[in-house]
């Protein structure tokens, strides 16, 4: 298990929209509860899961950047740790976590140059994330009630007894 008290989970759903556009989806987590999350669509049709991936995990990065930041001045956050990055795609998390690697990205290479600067800097870690625990999900795709409930209550910090919630789904 992940101590989710800095992370960020990123995920995006392949050309999901009528337009063939990917959405992108992310949450951050600080303090055992998300401080950002969200979801919107690509501005542009990716060519493969992975560039899909990638696409996602650039905007998040960026966003992080800002987030992070603004952790450090609260005192929630080491400047000297890397904030674990979790990621479901395995050939996103080889081309992101491999600075130089370049090969099948020669499309969005100055993106990837960024995230690399990033890894390399140790801003960013990037970790495989199995599906089963992606909590960006919640934001890309259409889940089964019991994952909803799951990841929503760990996303808002819920306890297991919500005033909201049915006994039916």
């Amino acid at each position: 298990d992940v101590d989710p008290n800095h992370c960020v989970y990123y995920d995006s759903s392949f050309q999901s929209t009528f337009d063939y556009r990917s959405v992108s989806g992310h949450v951050v987590m600080a303090a055992n509860a998300a401080v950002d999350f969200g979801s919107f669509t690509q501005p542009v049709v990716a060519a493969s899961t992975m560039e899909a991936e990638v696409l996602a995990t650039t905007r998040g990065t960026n966003q992080l950047v800002h987030i992070k930041t603004l952790l450090e001045e609260f005192g929630m956050a080491n400047p000297l740790e890397p904030t674990l990055s979790f990621e479901d795609d395995k050939a996103a998390l080889i081309i992101l976590s491999t600075p130089g690697r370049r090969k099948g990205a020669k499309h969005f290479e100055r993106e990837l140059a960024r995230k690399h600067q990033f890894k390399q800097y140790g801003f960013v870690e990037y970790i495989y994330c199995p599906s089963s625990k992606m909590l960006a999900d919640m934001f890309t795709k259409p889940l089964d009630y019991p994952t909803f409930i799951k990841f929503r209550r760990i996303i808002f910090n819920e306890p297991e007894e919500n005033f909201l919630e049915s006994s039916d789904p």
